[in-house]
């Protein structure tokens, strides 16, 4: 199962086995992309979707100037992602296994919805 989560140019695949491991990766229309790691679905699906209903946690740090709170860290390539929110819309930064920032993705109230029902669909269930 494949799920594309888009957010303008920039879209994020989970891309589920029947083990229910998820693949998570950054791509553009172009077709270039990122990976990111794999985690299981339930995991990756619940986090995801907290962070999206706004649920993101104590304060960590700081990126580009921003307050940011940990969502989770993938297994295999161990990017791992921040949120925060910035005037109600949520931003999403993306960093290598080196602690490099690779992507930022910036989502409005109306595209977190839209994820939210995209992740509601894959289910945190055995497939």
């Amino acid at each position: 199962m494949v799920v594309e989560l888009r957010a303008g140019a920039t879209a994020l695949r989970l891309t589920c086995d029947e083990r229910n491991w998820c693949r998570a990766s950054l791509g553009t229309p172009s077709g270039s992309g990122q990976e990111l790691g794999a985690d299981d679905k339930n995991v990756l699906v619940s986090r995801l979707r907290a962070a999206l209903a706004g649920n993101i946690g104590p304060t960590i740090g700081q990126i580009d100037g921003l307050d940011v709170s940990w969502v989770t860290t993938l297994s295999e390539m161990h990017s791992t992602l921040y949120a925060a929110d910035v005037d109600g819309d949520l931003e999403l930064f993306f960093q290598d296994a080196t602690g490099r920032l690779t992507a930022r993705i910036g989502l409005s109230s109306l595209i977190r919805a839209q994820w939210m029902q995209q992740l509601d669909a894959i289910g945190t269930k055995r497939s």
